[in-house]
C-alpha cells in the first residue's frame, strides 16, 4: 500500500487518523472544526453570565483557538458572539485539553476555530417574542425619556405610562426595565408638581429595587432618594429624613464594595448631592447643626475626589 502522505503537497501534513491540516512554511496549522471536537479530552462547559441570562440572551460564540504541542489551550481570540457571553466561552475554552496534533509522528501547535452555543432552552417563537416586547419596551423608554430630558412633562406622562405598561408586559426577569419605567414616570409627576403620583410611582421603583436590584448600589440609593424628593414635596419630613439616610448608607456600602474606579466615581457623585439635599431639608427644619455637618461631608467627597484625579 502506497503511503498516502506522499500524495499530499509540501505544505499538508496527516495528523492522527489520517487527519489533514495544511499551512504555509512558516504557520502554525489549521486544524478543522470537526477533527478539533474529535481530539478534545477535557471539556468545560461555559458558566451563563447572570446578566446575559437575566437580559434572555441566547446564541453562539465562534472562537479561534491557540493549542500547543501538549494540547493545552494557550489562547482563545474571539471571532464572533454577543459581547455579553463572549467573556464566559474564553474562560471556558482556556480551560479545555486536546489530545496533542501530530504531524510525521511529532505533536505540534495548531490552531482551531470552534463554536460555543449558549442557550436557555427558550422556545424560538417565545424567544423572538420576547426580543419584540423588549424592543417596543426600548423604543418606547427612549421617547419618554428624551421628552423628559426636554421638560415637556405634559406629552411626557402618557409616553411613559405607556412605557410602565410594555414593561409590566415582560418576562419576570427584567426588572431594571420596570424599575427605569416608574422612575421616569415618577421624574414627570414630580416636575408638575403631582407629589402624590410621584410618591406612587417612585415607591413602586423603590420596591423594584429593594427586591431585584440589591447590588446595583446606586440604582438602589436613587430609588431611596427619588422617595425622599417626594416626601418633600409632601412636606413629610420625617419620612423624608429617612429614605435620605437610607439612601447615605446604601452609597457608603457600595463604595466599600465597587472595583473599578468609574463606579466609585458615580457614587460618589451621588452621594455628594444626597448630602447637599438632606442638608437643606435639615436646614429647612431649623437642624442647622446637622446641615453643616452633612456639607462638610460633601465637601470632603469632592476633596477625596480631587485629590485622587491629581
Amino acid at each position: 500500500m502506497k503511503n498516502p502522505a506522499r500524495h499530499l503537497p509540501a505544505t499538508c501534513a496527516l495528523v492522527l487518523s489520517f487527519t489533514t491540516i495544511c499551512a504555509g512554511a512558516s504557520e502554525v496549522p489549521s486544524i478543522a472544526a470537526k477533527d478539533a471536537e474529535a481530539h478534545l479530552l477535557t471539556h468545560t462547559a461555559p458558566a451563563y453570565p447572570p446578566l446575559a441570562k437575566s437580559a434572555r440572551i441566547e446564541g453562539t460564540v465562534k472562537l479561534k483557538l491557540a493549542i500547543s504541542s501538549t494540547g493545552a489551550v494557550t489562547d482563545a481570540t474571539a471571532i464572533s458572539g454577543h459581547p455579553m457571553l463572549i467573556a464566559s466561552a474564553v474562560e471556558a475554552a482556556k480551560q479545555w485539553k486536546y489530545q496533542p496534533f501530530l504531524v510525521h509522528n511529532r505533536p505540534t501547535k495548531v490552531t482551531a476555530v470552534v463554536e460555543i452555543p449558549f442557550s436557555l432552552d427558550i422556545a424560538k417563537p417565545r424567544y423572538q417574542s420576547e426580543q419584540e416586547a423588549r424592543d417596543a419596551y426600548f423604543k418606547q423608554l427612549y421617547t419618554c425619556t428624551g421628552l423628559v430630558r426636554d421638560q415637556r412633562y405634559g406629552k411626557a406622562e402618557s409616553e411613559c405610562l405607556q412605557a410602565v405598561a410594555l414593561a409590566e408586559s415582560l418576562a419576570a426577569t427584567r426588572q431594571l426595565e420596570r424599575y427605569e419605567a416608574y422612575r421616569q414616570l415618577g421624574h414627570v409627576l414630580q416636575a408638575q408638581g403631582r407629589y402624590s403620583g410621584a410618591l406612587d410611582a417612585y415607591s413602586w421603583e423603590l420596591s423594584i429595587a429593594r427586591k431585584s436590584l440589591t447590588n446595583r448600589y446606586t440604582e438602589l440609593a436613587n430609588a431611596y432618594l427619588d422617595v425622599a424628593h417626594a416626601d418633600v414635596g409632601l412636606a413629610d419630613a420625617d419620612a423624608a429624613t429617612a429614605h435620605y439616610e437610607k439612601a447615605i448608607t446604601t452609597l457608603t456600602l457600595g463604595k466599600a464594595h465597587v472595583a473599578s474606579a468609574s463606579e466609585l466615581s458615580e457614587l460618589s457623585a451621588v452621594e455628594q448631592q444626597a448630602l447637599r439635599d438632606y442638608a437643606a431639608l435639615l436646614r429647612g427644619m431649623g437642624n442647622s447643626a446637622k446641615a453643616s455637618a452633612m456639607d462638610k461631608k460633601a465637601d470632603a467627597i469632592v476633596a477625596r475626589t480631587d485629590h485622587k484625579t491629581e
